[in-house]
Order: C-alpha cells, then structure tokens, then sequence
C-alpha cells in the first residue's frame, strides 16, 4: 500500500542500522556477538551482521572475533571524508609532472604520488583542505590518465608485484617505483 510523502516524511521507526548503533552506543561498557545482538535486537542474524559490517567500515563500531562493540574514539561531531567542508577536486584540476606525480594547478606545492596508496592520496588532500567526492574515481582517473593502470615493465605487470617490492626493500630506503625495478630486474636474471 502505497502512502503520500507528508506520512512518510513523518514515520519516524528506526531501521536495523541505527537500532544496533544506539544499542551499541548505550551498551558501549559490553561487546556483543552478532547472534546475541540479533536476538536483543529482534532482527534477523543476516540483517544484523550486514549493518555491523556496515558501522564498522563507518568507524562507529569495533571488531574483534566474534564480538562487536561501540567504538569510543567515534565522534559524531568530526565529519567524514565524504562530507568535509572544503573545495572539492577532480582529476583536471591536476597536471601530471612524471614519474607518478601530479601537480595541483592552483597550488603547484601540492603534490600527488599516484605510486601510493588511494588512502596516502587521499590523506595528501586532506592534509591541504581539499575533498575528492568519489576517491576511488578520482584516484582511478589519474592513475590511468599516468599509464599507471596495469602498467607493464619487462613484460611483468607491476601491479602484480607491488607488495612484494614493498616487502623486499623495507629496510632501504628507495621509492616503490626503484623497488619495482629491483624486484623485475631479479626476476629476469633468475629466468
């Protein structure tokens, strides 16, 4: 049965997200099995493992095997990524410098290393004031605007070998881009 806009702008029933959230929130002393909540709760096991996973990635609840539990450090009033104040940028706004590295066209002190992680670039804005909408977008545009995407050296995909570059050359101290190019260049002597 369908109702007219006025009724539904007035229904005020919490959902399951925010019926574990305040639960948690209140009960923030105890954690709690996901079962255990589904049944304090009255909602369905799936339902409230879905929405955990959910508050979890949000930062409003913590994880550890089997129990969940109200996360103390989440503060409602800091906003999140998505809804900082501040300008928001997309991937013209930058100007590609080489070797994975853009350049912010209003601030040329402002630099991007596309090498990095999506959370290091977004980090990297963050820390100046400014606010990709889609990071993952944003990040996907330029690193295929570099040639980065899937990107090839000696016939092996360093998307492949990011993290075991990473591993191999911790202790020096050398970019991942001269890590990839150790790691190929061992690679292709042993063969």
């Amino acid at each position: 049965m369908a109702i007219n806009f006025k009724e539904f702008e007035t229904m005020n029933a919490p959902n399951a997200k925010n019926k574990i959230f305040e639960f948690l929130k209140k009960e923030k002393d105890k954690a709690f099995e996901y079962k255990e909540l589904a049944r304090l709760l009255n909602e369905s096991e799936r339902t409230v493992n879905a929405y955990l996973s959910i508050l979890k990635n949000e930062g409003k609840v913590l994880h550890k095997q089997p129990y969940w539990t109200y996360n103390r450090n989440y503060s409602e009033e800091l906003p999140l990524a998505s809804e900082q104040v501040g300008p928001k940028v997309v991937p013209s706004m930058f100007r590609y410098g080489g070797d994975g590295i853009f350049v912010f066209i209003n601030n040329p002190k402002i630099k991007l290393n596309l090498y990095g992680s999506i959370r290091s670039v977004e980090t990297e804005l963050n820390k100046h004031g400014l606010v990709s909408q889609n990071i993952v977008g944003f990040y996907y545009l330029l690193r295929k605007k570099a040639g980065l995407l899937n990107k090839r050296i000696n016939g092996f995909n360093v998307n492949n070998y990011q993290n075991s570059a990473i591993i191999n050359n911790k202790s020096k101290n050398v970019s991942l881009r001269q890590a990839l190019i150790n790691l190929l260049s061992r690679s292709t002597n042993t063969t």
